[in-house]
């Protein structure tokens, strides 16, 4: 329970860390606040609100709940105040729901100085069951907690409680550990501002020897010939004045750099590496074809505007760069280039009668390559186009070893469309074995059919 509540108190203090460094705001007392808080109560121990259940003679204890408080407060002096104040936890016990209200009063001990402040909780007061077996038990309870001023009544509040009270057991007496944590507001209805009898010397919050009062730019190092303002880039132009203070400029470009030297900042130059013309944005035109290079898909080569600036040849619609055949009239979604002749298509489509193989094996006959030749040269002629080689066998022999050949046989057909120059990513090899059968396999005639190499030209 120790190392949970300091986990917690540790988490606390982090919300609230970076408090300690804003404006301060008016200090009231004495004065009188109310509040509101919301968050867990976490049962750590067996709790008694009822002691034993009618129905079965078991002892009862609740589960942790949200938990609601209200309260009021009298803040007496600077580091004491007393409060009072009551909560609401709609809580459950062995699957039965139960209301259990708590009344407090509290000491606040507060520390330190300023808007962010902790403070220690002292107290005690009596949580009341509303529900069957009504039961009202004292308890007392230690805690810590801090308070954020964000106004003059504002007030974020946030704390920690250990609670101890009844405890539930069949044996006797036993105190119930309860872990609250909540968080929440309270808000000055009354006070009186607290008074500083000593002004607060003159700040220097930058360090750099103009104090807060003078200094021009009271939060960044600078020097006192500058008001305090620094020059970070040291082009003579504080950075103030400077409209780009980190590059060291010129003095009449308002401490900005034109790198290209042709009068236009870098900051307002589309090209700033380059020495351009402040009609074209301090850019060049280098083909000359009314589009600035920058916006030139093909600065040097002249094209139409709707074409980005870039060629194309063969009037087809699709530029010369992304055109497969930029000298063939052809089509976008074949990538510029024609459709190949239907006759090429059923030519080289389904069962390719010229592609041979020794018996077997997945050795290529020489009679192979008039058909190899022309269909590398397809593809060579239609770059858009790819191609899927397919490899079959008949039934005869081991399933797996059919399959292997397949694989074999095509990837030989692959390896020979490669070395005749065409693209091994346009190529792909399958081998499907005897799954697809042609013809029956029960005949010699049905075998040699379902012993075959397949094109499927893909466009």
């Amino acid at each position: 329970m120790k190392r949970t509540t300091c986990h917690l108190l540790g988490a606390l203090g982090l919300t609230f860390a970076g408090a300690a460094h804003a404006e301060p705001h008016a200090d009231r007392a004495p004065s009188i606040y109310l509040g509101a808080s919301a968050g867990g109560n976490l049962v750590l121990s067996d709790w008694a609100t009822q002691e034993v259940d009618e129905d079965t003679g078991l002892l009862v204890s609740p589960d942790s709940s949200f938990i609601a408080r209200g309260r009021l407060g009298f803040r007496l002096i600077d580091a004491l105040s007393l409060e009072i104040g009551g909560g609401f936890l709609p809580t459950s016990a062995d699957g039965e729901s139960a209301t259990v209200l708590a009344y407090t009063a509290d000491l606040l001990i507060h520390l330190g100085s300023g808007d962010f402040r902790p403070f220690i909780v002292i107290g005690g007061g009596a949580y009341h069951n509303l529900g069957e077996g009504d039961d009202v038990d004292a308890e007392g309870h230690y805690g810590l907690g801090a308070r954020w001023r964000l106004t003059d009544s504002f007030l974020l509040r946030g704390e920690v409680r250990h609670a101890l009270t009844d405890g539930l057991t069949p044996d006797g007496p036993e105190i119930a550990n309860l872990l609250e944590i909540t968080v929440g507001f309270d808000f000055e209805i009354w006070g009186a501002d607290v008074e500083d009898p000593t002004p607060p010397p003159p700040t220097d919050r930058d360090g750099d020897g103009v104090v807060d009062g003078e200094d021009t730019c009271p939060d960044v190092a600078g020097v006192a010939a500058l008001k305090g303002c620094p020059d970070k880039d040291s082009d003579g132009v504080t950075d103030a004045e400077d409209a780009c203070p980190d590059v060291a400029g010129l003095p009449a470009m308002k401490g900005c750099p034109d790198k290209d030297g042709d009068g236009l900042i870098d900051s307002e130059d589309t090209c700033p590496e380059v020495k351009g013309t402040k009609e074209l944005k301090g850019c060049v035109d280098t083909d000359s074809d009314g589009l600035i290079d920058p916006e030139d898909r093909c600065p040097a080569a002249q094209g139409p505007a709707e074409l980005k600036g870039c060629p194309d040849g063969d009037g087809d619609g699709v530029v010369d760069v992304d055109d497969l055949c930029p000298k063939r009239p052809g089509e976008a979604a074949r990538k510029g280039c024609p459709a190949p002749p239907k006759k090429v298509q059923e030519k080289f489509s389904g069962s390719i009668k010229g592609i041979l193989f020794k018996t077997g094996s997945a050795e290529l006959s020489g009679k192979s390559n008039p058909t190899l030749d022309e269909a590398a040269e397809v593809l060579k002629t239609y770059p858009n186009l790819t191609l899927r080689v397919e490899g079959h066998t008949d039934s005869k022999g081991d399933d797996d070893n059919n399959l292997k050949l397949s694989q074999a046989r095509a990837d030989a057909v692959k390896a020979a469309l490669v070395g005749r120059g065409v693209k091994a990513a346009r190529v792909e090899a399958v081998g499907l074995g005897e799954t697809q059968p042609k013809a029956s396999n029960k005949s010699r005639k049905g075998r040699a059919l379902n012993r075959r190499i397949e094109f499927k030209i893909q466009q």
